[in-house]
């Protein structure tokens, strides 16, 4: 990509040939580059109104560039609840114009940059065992953050969520989960992890954590104004930061050293007003779909998920700390990539958008935000 305008910038011939091209071009180049491509569209095309109907943000749409299809769209799998001759479902349809481009261009650098990021602070645990990603381990990068970034769009940005309770039954965040693969899960998971981590020990650690950094050489008071709370406190912030958008993240985490923590938090309350309404819900969705999943395995396949070695053997989902295989980066263990496939990919287990307001009573709402401990 960076190429191709590195050309287009040698003379006005180039350029005039660039600009007429752009968008054939940059799509060319974006199928290529940022795979999975489809991924990548449906982030590009995600509309607030896609929450008006119960699937619209999980169910992919069929992207179109005139009259080429860019993206099939999803469809829904024989047995869910909802999908009956009854009620015809069918995935919506979008179309990449070239007031789209900047937008695609927008998606590719954050893309880019965090496969850059990502690798260092993976493995923050091992450092050791720091490394540069794999083409396979940047592809499964790039198709979680894909999955953040919808998430996020929809359920963690300045749209109107859903409802206020926590995450559970038929709620379309859950749902939303649902929808992909134990494959897709454990790269999402494991980004996820990794996001946790960059926030709590890089853009907003307790005060615990400054005076660890600092060989115990800072007071209690100096510590307590760099850091952000104390352990409890500092969970709550952490929650709240963890909404914020992947380039939002990026950004606040590569010009760390321009931020004072109270101009940090201005900078947030400036761009989000009521970013401390709520805490982030990705977690809990997370821990929901992976538990139905789990107990999926447990009754067709019992014999993977026996304690062994007085460890229990989750392949699919498992990170354990300071382990540097599985989810994004490959297992490179034939034995666990075998019962992985054995498992499969439980793609829309349990998928379910039926109502259940009554429901509600009985759920917890999602905890109130901090940003100021």
């Amino acid at each position: 990509m960076a190429s191709a305008f590195s050309l287009a910038a040698i003379n006005k011939r180039f350029a005039g040939i660039f600009a007429a091209n752009k968008t054939s071009i940059v799509l060319s180049i974006a199928k290529e580059e940022f795979s999975p491509f489809g991924g990548l569209l449906q982030v590009v095309k995600a509309s607030p109104t896609d929450l008006t109907v119960p699937w619209g943000t999980w169910l992919d749409k069929r992207v179109r560039r005139k009259n080429v299809i860019l993206c099939p769209g999803g469809t829904l799998p024989a047995y869910c609840p909802g999908h009956t001759a009854a009620i015809k479902i069918s995935c919506d349809e979008a179309r990449v114009e070239n007031t789209d481009i900047d937008r695609i261009l927008a998606v590719c650098r954050v893309v880019r940059g965090w496969e850059r990021v990502f690798p260092q602070h993976r493995f923050n645990a091992s450092p050791l065992m720091t490394r540069s990603l794999t083409s396979r381990e940047n592809f499964r990068l790039r198709r979680a953050l894909y999955n953040w970034m919808r998430y996020a769009f929809y359920f963690h940005g300045d749209l109107a969520r859903p409802n206020l309770f926590v995450p559970s039954g038929r709620d379309i965040r859950i749902n939303q989960l649902r929808a992909l693969s134990n494959s897709e899960l454990g790269e999402l998971k494991d980004l996820w992890r990794t996001v946790e981590d960059i926030v709590e020990l890089t853009i907003c650690p307790s005060i615990a954590n400054v005076r660890i950094g600092a060989d115990f050489e800072l007071s209690e008071k100096d510590a307590a104004r760099i850091g952000w709370g104390e352990q409890r406190e500092n969970r709550i912030v952490v929650a709240t930061m963890c909404k914020l958008s992947p380039d939002e993240l990026l950004h606040y985490m590569e010009n760390g050293h321009k931020f004072t923590k109270m101009r940090l938090i201005q900078d947030i309350r400036q761009r989000h007003p009521h970013f401390e309404f709520d805490t982030e819900s990705l977690t809990l969705a997370l821990s929901c779909v992976i538990h139905e999943r789990w107990r999926r395995m447990q009754t067709e396949f019992p014999a993977i998920t026996q304690p062994s070695n007085g460890a229990l053997c989750l392949p699919v989902y498992t990170r354990m700390m300071g382990q540097c295989c599985g989810g994004i980066l490959d297992w490179d263990d034939p034995a666990t990539e075998a019962e992985c496939a054995r498992v499969g990919e439980m793609t829309g287990l349990g998928l379910d958008w039926r109502p259940e307001e009554s429901f509600f009573r009985s759920r917890p709402e999602i905890p109130t935000g901090l940003l100021n401990p």
